[in-house]
């Protein structure tokens, strides 16, 4: 295996794990809005 395919590798699953952590993030806030935007069940009525 050559060194610059080693890189261009490299460089995707870098790009790869951004993609996932970008996703993650998005998918973590939109569960936090849903969370603060809806009325709590728990809380007193």
């Amino acid at each position: 295996m050559s060194q610059d395919s080693y890189w261009v590798l490299l460089s995707r699953s870098q790009r790869g794990l951004t993609v996932c952590l970008v996703t993650l993030a998005l998918l973590a806030s939109e569960k936090v809005f849903a969370q603060t935007a809806k009325p709590s069940t728990t809380g007193p009525s």
